[in-house]
């Protein structure tokens, strides 16, 4: 009777898995006949599979806690999602049919019969009602407003309409363009109508000299060009709908059923990385931002509730990572705090760099940023991607400030005016010196004016022309805060050759590779020699903006310079010299069999690292450092573990202290211990007097049966690798003072600032990665100042730094962690 009772459940539970499954296929094939589209959720089995198993379609959102993944897809792309075999579910609040409230039931309702729209919207536009108001927001203020089309959409009976706002609407002036556009995905539409309240609300307290905004945005309308584009993909928000009068059947493709935020071309995926053409609507966008230069942007979406920063298609930081967190946490901030509880903290609280949420490839953000020097970034309004109707208003209330704020950062930075000695506007990129990268500079407008939003710190600014025989110019020390505008005034590029500017060389242990700021059309000479001697190294008729110098000395400082020659034949004077030194190379080192025996814990001053079994029989853990100072005693203490007897073992510990990348030098070898059963060994030693300070390598070896040396492969056992921080001890009362220096911020992002306690005249300034690779060097003569600031170091990657600070007249010097 059990038997049959329990084979009875089992079909019955299978019936309904069974019907459940029908029923899902159904609702597919109901949501793609009417919207050609469906929003779906599917289970993975871990993280790492989401890329490639939405690669074919638009993925929306992942659920770590149940390996959930809710993608988007077309007709075309489900079908070849079904060829997996994968289960799935629908849920209809993710594909909502329901209709909204529209402005013409409104009109009908009280009675009236004008297109012309009441602030703030309780209701969304009909495309009429929508297309009319943009054209009064023109005729009722001609002197600030003006209302066009960059084109129609792909069925071609709509437009993708603009407002631009400025206080001189008819006139080209010298100021920063800045554009806000929502809802490309045609069902994310909060911000559709957020949008024209905002445009109504800038004009509104523009115009009356009593209201409590008039001067904050009177500030902005006439120190900028605002640009708004309330309806990116009015094809997709009016779908199936042939009067435009209901966004019932909103989809997020458009007219073809496009996803247009995987339609544009991709640094990183290439020009089609969707297998579809460039769309009508993405071709009238990059040809507008091809010939309009924009400073910030921003692109309003629905579905979750956050702000997203560049850059989406890898998990690499933007260059100005550090601002885009700045602005992307102020407006986050500011919709909090008018928000309703909860509102905008998705993912990391309410701000995510876009890969970290999820990777895209052909997104519009990545594409403005990389292309087109915009600073885009992709703000996410609501949890529900239509909204009802009468949450409208709290959309626009939770969000006005953070709207106003956002518009005023792209005044904020940098700017100036490029001209030939003729005053005429000289075509120019303008880069921050080791900062800039992948699109992340400004470029001249058609006055020659550029702009330049970046967080707060002190910088150098190459100016260069982007065309031939000009030559640079290279503002230094140019420090700016947060929210503040510094005019640089009117920059003149003088005819002649352009005087290159190298980045910080990356460095090997024999090799070096140079580059310096690209100058179209020019040819290069190179010249480099070791520290010390007075030969140098000549390379000429070099093509490109880089150059890999081979065959140098291992742990040897060098000096580089490069000069240009233009297209007319006149040659540059060499740049400033810029150094570097190769780094130490150490001989390879591991056990050969880690079944019996490994290293499972190595304690020294501060460092207590507990390990298992290493790849390969070897550990590298240079990036755990500690300081040892010269002249101290240390204990090292080494912890083996056996399986699953205790075996004999041997142990040695080496400090390459003259840093020349050997451990073979008398007193490297700081500890040895014959072949014990013991559980845990330990010795002492004192760093020797004469050791020169700075980071250096540690290597501390086990073997079986027999003391281990410094190279080789051993039979049985295992190596580690650390790094230690080398210190001089206080000598004298001016290195008491030096000792008396502080550093901040600490961490850091861009910039150092080291404050003494007096001035020192000749100060070097060093930075070393824990691998002792001098990742920044700079020495200041004839110093009167007390305080002294580091810029360019946004590349540099994250993680422990070593700053070392020498007084040139009495050489000595301290080192100071630092962390970035």
């Amino acid at each position: 009777m059990k038997k049959i009772t329990l084979l009875m459940l089992i079909c019955f539970s299978a019936l309904i898995s069974v019907n459940a499954q029908t029923k899902t296929k159904e609702r597919a094939k109901q949501l793609l006949n009417i919207q050609g589209e469906l929003t779906f959720s599917f289970k993975v089995n871990s993280s790492k599979d989401v890329i490639s198993e939405t690669q074919n379609m638009s993925f929306v959102n992942f659920d770590e806690s149940t390996n959930t993944v809710t993608a988007w897809a077309n007709t075309k792309q489900f079908t070849q999602f079904l060829e997996k075999g994968i289960p799935y579910t629908i849920d209809d609040a993710q594909n909502d049919l329901t209709p909204r409230l529209m402005t013409n039931q409104l009109n009908n309702s009280l009675g009236r019969f004008t297109n012309t729209l009441t602030f703030p919207l309780t209701a969304y536009p009909t495309y009429a009602d929508y297309a009319q108001q943009m054209q009064d927001f023109e005729d009722d203020n001609p002197t600030l407003v003006e209302t066009f089309s960059i084109g129609s959409t792909g069925q071609g009976d709509k437009e993708l309409l603009f407002v631009k706002i400025s206080d001189n609407i008819g006139t080209d002036e010298s100021e920063p363009r800045l554009m806000l556009t929502s809802s490309m995905h045609g069902d994310e539409i909060a911000g559709y109508p957020m949008m024209l309240n905002l445009i109504d609300y800038i004009l509104e307290a523009y115009g009356n000299n009593s209201h409590v905004d008039h001067l904050r945005i009177k500030d902005l309308v006439e120190n900028a060009e605002i640009w708004i584009n309330p309806s990116a993909n009015p094809d997709g928000t009016y779908h199936n709908n042939s009067s435009n009068t209901s966004v019932a059947n909103a989809r997020r493709g458009n007219g073809n059923n496009i996803d247009l935020n995987r339609n544009y071309p991709d640094n990183i995926g290439g020009a089609h990385s969707d297998g579809e053409a460039y769309q009508t609507e993405t071709l009238a966008f990059m040809n507008m931002a091809q010939n309009n230069k924009f400073v910030i942007a921003a692109n309003f979406h629905g579905g979750i509730e956050l702000v997203n920063y560049p850059w989406d298609n890898t998990y690499d930081r933007h260059p100005d990572d550090a601002w885009f967190i700045e602005v992307c946490g102020e407006y986050r901030d500011n919709a909090q705090n008018d928000g309703s509880s909860g509102y905008m903290d998705d993912e990391n609280n309410g701000i995510t760099h876009g890969a970290d949420w999820y990777l895209v490839y052909g997104g519009r953000q990545d594409y403005m940023n990389h292309d087109h020097n915009t600073k885009e970034v992709t703000i996410e309004l609501s949890n529900t991607k239509k909204p009802a109707a009468n949450q409208l208003v709290n959309f626009w209330n939770y969000n006005r400030e953070a709207l106003l704020d956002f518009l005023a950062q792209g005044v904020y930075g940098f700017k100036g005016i490029v001209e030939d000695a003729s005053g005429n506007p000289v075509p120019a990129t303008v880069k921050i010196v080791d900062h800039d990268a992948l699109g992340s500079w400004a470029s001249t407008d058609t006055k020659g004016d550029f702009y330049r939003p970046i967080k707060a710190g002190t910088y150098d600014i190459i100016i260069q022309a982007d065309v031939d025989c000009y030559e640079n110019v290279v503002l230094q020390n140019q420090t700016i805060t947060n929210k503040q505008t510094i005019d640089l005034g009117t920059i003149v590029l003088n005819s002649g050759a352009a005087i290159p500017t190298i980045k910080t060389p990356t460095v090997g242990s024999t090799t070096a590779t140079i580059d310096w700021y690209e100058i179209p059309n020019n040819t290069f000479i190179l010249t480099y020699r070791a520290i010390g001697t007075s030969t140098w190294t000549t390379i000429n008729n070099l093509t490109t903006n880089t150059y890999e110098i081979t065959g140098l000395s291992v742990g040897q400082e060098y000096e580089v310079k490069v000069r240009s020659i233009c297209a007319n034949s006149n040659t540059s004077n060499y740049s400033a010299s810029k150094t570097f030194t190769t780094q130490a190379s150490y001989c390879a080192s591991n056990g050969n069999n880690t079944g019996d025996e490994h290293i499972s814990k190595v304690e020294l001053n501060t460092i207590n690292n507990s390990t298992g079994v290493s790849a390969g029989g070897y550990g590298d853990y240079t990036s755990i450092s500690t300081d040892l100072t010269v002249d101290t005693n240390y204990t090292i203490t080494v912890t083996p573990t056996w399986t699953p007897t205790p075996y004999a073992e041997g142990y040695s510990v080496w400090i390459d202290y003259n840093r020349n990348g050997d451990f073979t030098d008398t007193g490297e070898q700081v500890f040895t211990q014959s072949a014990t059963t013991a559980t845990s060994v330990s010795g002492s030693f004192t760093v020797p007097n004469g050791t020169t300070s700075g980071p250096t390598r540690m290597r501390v070896s086990m073997l079986y049966n027999a003391q281990p040396s410094s190279c080789g492969t051993l039979s049985y056992g295992e190596v580690e690798d650390y790094t230690v921080n080398i210190l001089i001890g206080t000598l004298d009362v001016k290195e008491n003072t030096l000792e008396q220096v502080s550093v901040y911020p600490n961490p850091f992002n861009n910039t150092l600032s080291i404050k003494f306690p007096i001035a020192f005249q000749n100060i070097n300034i060093q930075i070393f990665d824990l691998s002792g690779r001098i990742v920044y060097s700079e020495k200041k003569n004839n110093n009167s100042n007390t305080i002294l600031s580091i810029s360019n170091l946004d590349k540099l990657s994250n993680g422990t730094y070593l700053l070392k600070l020498t007084d040139l007249d009495s050489n000595k010097s301290i080192i100071k962690k630092v962390l970035k």
